[in-house]
């Protein structure tokens, strides 16, 4: 709890307890204060009195629970909200000391988001198939099993440190990693907004997973590689009703819940909504967003699924969620400028990204569907796809070309849930397997275009390598496949992965702040062109639905006359393709306009290098 404070406005008394529900000796009985937030003293908490703080019987790693009697008289044991830890989501809460953790990353900065490739991966699904790095405790690779408990976690992740350097990647986005309900799930059910998922622990229960998450972030930091937190505040997960904070301090009110619930875009909830309304919870959302920026040092926050916020308590003004998110990001902001702040919305009434969250709201970038659009033009058959296609690339409405997320893929798009849902794959079991010679050209155009459209480029895990399929961390089959690494196409495209990553970070038409687009062929008889532009650096982007190749096609440079080189082809023979493009040919523009080959389902990428 915030300095061993907890909010209780219901409760008769509060007492801090053993875990094993006995009163310490001498008792901890709190105390009734307020708490000021706003401006405002807020009365109903109840805080540890000073004589017990200097006193404290709790060590780093020791179990408590709070003992409550409710307003009825009943007593109740509940845990504390600030945990950092829990022993399990429905078990007591774990006492860990913020300051005991050695940091050595003064150093470090966060990512400029211009330059920022995002690496998109699930700590519970990512080590332990395949893989000749994983070893068990006695030092085995080859015996893992996986069971409800035993997942991959944060020690065994952070061995993966190296590969991920290696790939390139600046930025690494980790699934929820606070305690959700039960064990087996990929984090989007938060028990609390705290403690650190207990399975993701050298040691389940024990309290590891807060130190154990600070260690890889901090060697990750080590590596000038950033790490970003999906956080999930828009509902709490369902352990008894919705969580351990349901009911907390009474039978009948529901001081953390405002009664609303958190709707799926598919009809059904998620689970019931905080009262955004209330002050008290206004500042334990607050608080918790500070605690992963400051306290546990990522580098940056994507809230899901934040239509679910800002339609909450719409009539409460200054407190709706629309207005209570808007003065959160700018608080966040104003403490930390340097960290990317995005989020997933989908705007209730188009389905759309929607700039109104970066303008109003205040969010850095927004989360942009590019896979859905992809996914559709590359279909077979498909009639009238243009429109679809020429959204992908310049669609969305965006505020500037740093301001959405795009992504060929993610955890949504191909999580198996346990379920009927047969649209939830990798991209190349999507177009068909990852042995399919069309399946391959069209997940490498898709991968590849991502990262020369406006937008910040975000893939998933495993997509590096051509990981088939789907994951889910119930099933040992599901999760991350480390000996698809090896077997081709793998290597081929983690090539190609590699190379797109440092031309991302390179060229200053796609990192520069003010850098433009600008069609030179709008989607049409199979084939694009766009060019993206920052001063007198130019790159020409031209691409190719079609099944047929194009040879010595004209493109238009709409005044760009120089000479031009390609520095990317994902047709390339080094990645899996055929080797249609423009390999030892620099074509002249003068005439504004150049000649190239494009090939069939891909993209081509012509630099200029003189004028």
């Amino acid at each position: 709890m915030e300095h061993f404070k907890v909010w209780a406005p219901n409760a008769q008394s509060v007492e801090l307890v053993t875990r094993d529900k006995q009163s310490f000796q001498p008792s901890i009985r709190l105390e009734k204060t307020t708490q000021t937030y706003r401006g405002k003293a807020l009365p109903g908490y109840w805080q540890v009195p000073a004589h017990g703080l200097q006193n404290l019987p709790l060590r780093d790693g020791d179990g408590y629970w709070l003992r409550i009697v409710l307003d009825n008289g009943e007593t109740r044991y509940r845990v504390d909200p600030y945990a950092r830890a829990m022993q399990h989501s429905e078990s007591y809460s774990i006492h860990k000391d913020p300051a005991r953790f050695p940091w050595t990353d003064a150093q470090h900065r966060p990512t400029a988001r211009g330059k920022m490739v995002i690496y998109q991966l699930f700590q519970g699904g990512y080590v332990g198939r395949g893989d000749g790095s994983w070893t068990d405790p006695a030092g085995n690779n080859y015996h893992f099993t996986w069971d409800q408990k035993r997942k991959g976690d944060f020690p065994q992740l952070r061995k993966k440190l190296d590969y991920i350097q290696a790939l390139g990647v600046n930025t690494i986005e980790l699934l929820p990693i606070n305690e959700f309900s039960g064990d087996n799930y990929i984090g989007y059910s938060p028990v609390s907004f705290f403690a650190v998922e207990s399975s993701y622990g050298g040691v389940i229960g024990d309290g590891s997973s807060y130190d154990d998450l600070k260690a890889f972030i901090n060697d990750a930091h080590s590596r000038g590689i950033s790490v970003i937190a999906d956080i999930v505040l828009n509902h709490f997960g369902a352990a008894g009703n919705s969580g351990p904070l349901w009911n907390f301090d009474s039978t009948t009110t529901n001081i953390y819940f405002s009664g609303e619930q958190a709707s799926n875009q598919a009809g059904g909830t998620f689970g019931m909504a905080p009262n955004w309304a209330r002050y008290e919870v206004q500042k334990y959302i607050e608080d918790a967003c500070h605690y992963y920026l400051a306290e546990l040092h990522f580098d940056g926050l994507r809230f899901d699924f934040t239509s679910q916020i800002v339609n909450k308590n719409s009539g409460s003004g200054d407190d709706s969620g629309s207005n209570v998110l808007r003065r959160l990001i700018a608080g966040l902001k104003n403490a930390d400028p340097e960290k990317t702040l995005m989020c997933e919305h989908w705007d209730e009434y188009t389905g759309s990204y929607s700039r109104w969250m970066m303008e109003h709201i205040g969010f850095d970038a927004g989360w942009f569907n590019f896979r859905k659009e992809l996914q559709t033009t590359l279909k077979p058959y498909q009639q009238g796809v243009e429109g679809a296609l020429a959204h992908a690339i310049n669609g969305g409405d965006y505020t500037h070309a740093h301001s959405r997320v795009v992504y060929a893929n993610n955890h949504d798009e191909c999580w198996w849930d346990g379920g009927q849902n047969q649209d939830k794959f990798y991209p190349v079991t999507q177009f068909g397997w990852r042995g399919d010679y069309w399946a391959q050209k069209k997940s490498r155009m898709m991968y590849a275009l991502a990262f020369f459209v406006p937008g910040v480029p975000l893939f998933f895990m495993g997509d590096e390598f051509a990981m088939e399929g789907n994951f889910n961390d119930a099933r040992k089959d599901h999760i991350l496949n480390w000996d698809l690494e090896r077997l081709p196409p793998g290597p081929q495209f983690k090539a190609m992965f590699q190379r797109l990553i440092e031309i991302r970070q390179s060229y200053d038409p796609l990192t520069r702040e003010g850098t433009s687009f600008e069609w030179l062929h709008y989607p049409q008889d199979g084939w694009f062109a766009f060019k993206r532009k920052w001063e007198a650096a130019v790159l020409v982007v031209a691409g190719n639905w079609t099944g047929e190749d194009k040879y010595h096609y004209g493109v238009p440079t709409n005044g760009e006359t120089g000479r031009w080189t390609q520095i990317f082809n994902s047709d390339s023979t080094h990645f899996g393709g055929d080797g249609v493009g423009n390999y030892l040919n620099d074509p002249n523009s003068n005439d504004a306009s150049m000649t190239i080959n494009i090939p069939k389902q891909g993209i081509v990428v012509m630099a200029r290098t003189s004028i």
